[in-house]
C-alpha cells in the first residue's frame, strides 16, 4: 500500500508495489530465465503506478531472449494493476497474467 512517489516520471515504473523481472541485464547475458509469481489474497491500494510491473527481461541490450515471468493472480490479488494488463510479447521475453 502506498507505494510511489507522486510527480515521478510515469517512466520510472521502479516505484510500484511489486517488480517481477524475469531476467535483468546491460548486455545479452539474460536468457532463458523464468519467475513465477502466486498471490493469494493480498490487499493493493493507493500505489501511485501499478501494484506490479512484470517484464520479461530489463536490459540495455535489444536482444536477451527467452526470459519470462506469469503472474497467477488468485482471490482479492486478482484486482492488482498491473503493467502489463494482459501480458507482454517482446522478441521471445514474455508476460503471462493469470486472473483466477
Amino acid at each position: 500500500m502506498n507505494n510511489g512517489i507522486a510527480g515521478v516520471p510515469a517512466a520510472a515504473v521502479d516505484s510500484g508495489a511489486i517488480i517481477a523481472t524475469g531476467g535483468v541485464s546491460p548486455t545479452e547475458l539474460a536468457s532463458g530465465n523464468t519467475l513465477v509469481i502466486d498471490l493469494w489474497g493480498i490487499l493493493f491500494q493507493d500505489n501511485v503506478y501499478p501494484d506490479i510491473a512484470a517484464f520479461g527481461v530489463q536490459s540495455s541490450s535489444e536482444s536477451p531472449a527467452g526470459d519470462s515471468v506469469t503472474l497467477n493472480l488468485h482471490g482479492m490479488s486478482n484486482k492488482a494493476v498491473v503493467n502489463p494488463p494482459f501480458g507482454s510479447t517482446v522478441g521471445t521475453n514474455t508476460v503471462t497474467v493469470n486472473h483466477y
